[in-house]
């Protein structure tokens, strides 16, 4: 798989998504993981030396000061993004943001502009679009009429209680967490239902102010339906499936967040003909970060936009606005 010019990354947090959304990808495309920082140094150093990061930067701002470093890869808690993004962005340097791109609408739209205005590139980790899988599944669409109904569903195991998801004040909760995954997806889809979708409901158990479980119900307009269920208390996680009901037929989409641990996309037709389309091992973050030096070396679109992360927080924000 070839890749753009060299990216020099630093690492703005240090997280356990990152060995999987940047360190390993970064290896196989043969870019530089140039500088990592934490609150916490000895954990930035720990992380440095197992993930072969050439330095410890001292400080948040000191990364982001480093002449070396031209992107920026954040996996901050969520309420972190937006302000580490606009400052990312204030020192000149393009930014690999962890979903969801904001705490708030408002934040993203902030994000958006200051991005446009210092001529940057910001992508929203909506990694699994940037997936074959989804190339497959356009393709598919395309022949088989308009949407109808789409439903979403993503679970997990509990987090441990210190885990910042279960902090409402650092933007946690099952629907920021997961449900995203499922938004941003339905979003994807408006381009076969007229549009992007608007929440017409939506409800969530609360746990000290976050959603342990949340679903959200959608419509396109062009009346298509949707649904997103998202929890992080399943005590058996069902696998990451989508199904979209067409004039012309069915599609599933098994493990439609990371369909290169096993996923697959099963067409059944209205006249009966059934087929399954697996996809390799390559990942998901792979496929992104390849994509995303792409944009930054040679200004090729990825699959989504500021605009469309804008249009995900605003139908996160409805819905949990609706939770209480």
């Amino acid at each position: 798989m070839t890749s753009a010019p060299e990216l020099r990354i630093g690492i703005l947090g240090v997280a356990r998504i990152s060995g999987d959304a940047v360190v390993l990808p970064a290896r196989a495309l043969g870019h530089r993981l140039v500088a990592v920082a934490s609150r916490d140094p000895a954990r930035a150093q720990f992380f440095a030396d197992l993930c072969a990061v050439e330095r410890v930067a001292p400080s948040y701002e000191a990364l982001l000061a480093d002449p070396e470093v031209d992107v920026v890869y954040l996996p901050l808690p969520n309420a972190l993004h937006a302000r580490w993004t606009l400052a990312a962005i204030a020192a000149g340097k393009h930014v690999l943001c962890e979903k969801p791109l904001a705490a708030t609408a408002e934040e993203a739209r902030a994000v958006r502009a200051a991005a446009a205005a210092a001529g940057v590139h910001v992508h929203e980790a909506a990694h699994q679009l940037c997936h074959p899988l989804y190339t497959a599944l356009a393709r598919e669409l395309d022949g088989l009429g308009k949407v109808r109904h789409a439903a979403a569903q993503i679970t997990m195991r509990p987090p441990p209680p210190e885990d910042p998801r279960w902090s409402a004040g650092l933007g946690g909760g099952a629907l920021m967490d997961l449900g995203c995954y499922g938004l941003q997806v339905l979003g994807w889809l408006g381009r076969w239902a007229g549009g992007g979708p608007e929440v017409v409901a939506a409800a969530a158990e609360l746990r000290d102010g976050v959603d342990s479980r949340s679903t959200v119900r959608l419509v396109f307009p062009s009346g298509a339906t949707g649904t997103v269920h998202a929890s992080m208390v399943a005590a058996d996680p069902a696998p990451h499936s989508l199904r979209i009901e067409c004039e012309g037929g069915v599609l599933d989409v098994a493990g439609f967040v990371l369909p290169h641990l096993g996923g697959a996309l099963t067409v059944l037709r209205a006249d009966g003909r059934r087929s399954v389309t697996e996809f390799d091992a390559v990942s998901t973050y792979q496929h992104q970060l390849r994509r995303f030096a792409e944009l930054v070396r040679a200004g090729r679109p990825m699959p989504t936009s500021l605009a469309d992360s804008v249009a995900t927080m605003a139908l996160l924000d409805d819905a949990r606005h609706r939770f209480h």
